[in-house]
């Protein structure tokens, strides 16, 4: 469809795109859509939203505390190494 292709192409242009790091190649992903919208219930879209909001926050805390108390790192759950040599990391 050449709208789905235009679309890909903006996305691409404006960096609607992700990277899966780790992976050998590493390269810039589009992030899925469909050009034509879904359409979701109100209590589908209630449901969807607490899970967004949920896991908005997890990794908010989990960002916060790489970057401040590092207790995940203490406790032993995520090893200084795996923080430390990734790219994205900014200390």
């Amino acid at each position: 469809c050449n709208q789905s292709k235009q679309a890909e192409e903006l996305f691409r242009r404006i960096g609607i795109t992700f990277n899966v790091y780790g992976q050998k190649d590493e390269q810039e992903r589009l992030i899925p859509f469909d050009i034509i919208p879904r359409i979701l219930s109100a209590q589908e879209w209630r449901v969807l939203e607490a899970g967004i909001v949920q896991r908005v926050a997890a990794i908010n805390a989990f960002l916060d505390d790489v970057y401040n108390a590092q207790e995940i790192i203490k406790a032993g759950i995520i090893p200084s190494d795996l923080i430390n040599r990734n790219k994205a990391f900014l200390p």
